[in-house]
């Protein structure tokens, strides 16, 4: 009882009353540049042309980066820009990187002024992406693997979808017949719920520095971020590292909730490989609110089955998550959930995860 009900003091709250704590965005090193993202203001598009003379010429800009410049860091590091092909709104497509802040941001001018897309049609809602013919978002139709786990009282299946479609994956939980519970139980209730998309509403943007060592080549990235080793080895594998070669410096987080642990760090090294400087990556709100992992918006439709002494007998649900341009929703999790909180015999719960043209999702 030496602790409980009783005060304590935070071991950071000295440091944040005081103003004296230091966020990623404090952070400056010698030779630093700023990155300044280009990104697609459209949801689908082919990129025409980059305007990377006008943005050169501009004071200050150090330098235009495009996928293709990023080709050689590593057998991944070209996907961490958009090629040709835009898949949301706020994809990034190029990186400025300049001198100051100002001159990233007139670079930034430049280059958005000069370029050009091609608008394509784009699936914005499940119903549009589920519709026949509508545009795919990726090409490859490969189920992820999720983290679908059962009780053992629970039979799962995995679906592969039999032609390309947005449907990424699918994950049926059973358990002894759901249709025959519905038909004895006395009352059945039948109801759909839907959630929206949502960001996290972190007070402080993404933000991350990184830089190299010219001579061990060790990258070493200061992140605000909920999970480093995660960082790390996703760093490690975009750029062909080896993870011993990549450090991960977590700073204090200014507000996460799930939305800070992955999002442009990977991007960040490559760019400090490339450029040989450290660089500073702080988003604007603007771009947070485009271009990160918000959390998925979800429809679940559901049939309960219960007598009338109020035990429960049936349940038939249908799961669908709007996972964006990337598979990640969490089926399995989800599923569990609906279907592990009461002693039901009889159940059948189906989730799939479809793909639009937004931003892939994160934790909420």
């Amino acid at each position: 009882m030496a602790v409980i009900g009783k005060a304590a003091k935070r071991t950071d709250g000295l440091e944040k009353i005081t103003g004296r704590v230091q966020y990623t965005e404090d952070l400056r090193l010698p030779g630093m540049v700023h990155a300044r993202l280009f990104t697609s203001p459209y949801p689908r598009a082919r990129v025409r042309r980059l305007e990377s003379e006008a943005a050169l010429a501009t004071p200050g800009v150090v330098a235009v980066v495009a996928a293709a410049d990023l080709a050689n860091l590593g057998k991944d590091a070209r996907d961490l820009l958009a090629g040709s092909q835009i898949r949301y709104t706020g994809e990034p497509v190029a990186v400025v990187l300049g001198e100051t802040e100002a001159a990233a941001a007139d670079g930034l001018d430049a280059l958005r002024a000069g370029s050009e897309f091609e608008p394509l049609p784009a699936v914005l809602t499940m119903d549009e992406s589920l519709r026949e013919g509508a545009p795919l978002v990726r090409e490859s139709t490969d189920v992820e693997e999720g983290d679908a786990q059962a009780h053992a009282t629970v039979a799962v299946e995995e679906k592969r979808a039999e032609k390309p479609s947005n449907i990424a994956n699918r994950v049926t939980f059973a358990r002894g017949d759901a249709a025959a519970g519905l038909r004895q139980a006395d009352v059945v209730v039948r109801r759909t719920y839907t959630t929206s998309r949502i960001h996290q509403g972190y007070i402080e943007p993404q933000a991350t520095l990184a830089t190299v060592d010219p001579v061990t080549r060790e990258l070493t990235i200061y992140t605000s971020t909920q999970g480093q080793f995660w960082v790390r080895a996703h760093v490690a594998k975009a750029l062909g590292l080896p993870e011993q070669k990549v450090r991960v410096v977590p700073m204090p987080v200014g507000g996460g909730f799930g939305g800070k642990i992955l999002i442009f760090q990977p991007l960040a090294g490559a760019l400090t490989m490339l450029v040989r400087r450290p660089v500073r990556m702080v988003l604007t709100r603007n771009e947070d609110f485009l271009s990160t992992e918000p959390g998925p918006a979800s429809r679940m439709e559901l049939e309960l089955g219960a007598m009338r002494d109020g035990s429960l007998v049936a349940l038939r649900a249908t799961i669908t998550f709007d996972s964006g341009c990337e598979p990640g929703a969490p089926l399995g999790v989800a599923s569990l959930m609906l279907g592990g909180y009461y002693r039901i015999p009889n159940l059948a719960i189906e989730a799939c995860e479809v793909l639009t043209n937004k931003p892939t999702i994160g934790a909420r």
